[in-house]
């Protein structure tokens, strides 16, 4: 029995991981999205949660390169920095 409701309560965090997730990479201050996630989710739109996660996916990967380019930018300034110092 409690493996049961060890399922249902991981299975709800996953949709709710990828609801707050969403809102994230979507939000608009719009109340009605949120009542379209839950209703994706509690319904089991796969259609709908698929779309919902490719878009997840493609925003965090954004998010991941433009924070590897902005680090690059700093290390390539570092290094300037350090070469302008070392040739004083």
């Amino acid at each position: 029995m409690g493996n049961i409701w060890q399922a249902v309560n991981n299975r709800q965090y996953r949709a709710n991981d990828w609801k707050y997730r969403y809102m994230q990479a979507v939000w608009h201050g719009e109340v009605p999205l949120i009542n379209d996630l839950n209703r994706a989710f509690d319904q089991g739109e796969n259609e709908n949660i698929d779309i919902i996660k490719q878009e997840v996916r493609q925003y965090e990967k954004e998010i991941k390169e433009r924070g590897a380019a902005v680090v690059n930018q700093e290390r390539t300034k570092a290094e300037k920095e350090k070469t302008k110092t070392k040739k004083k």
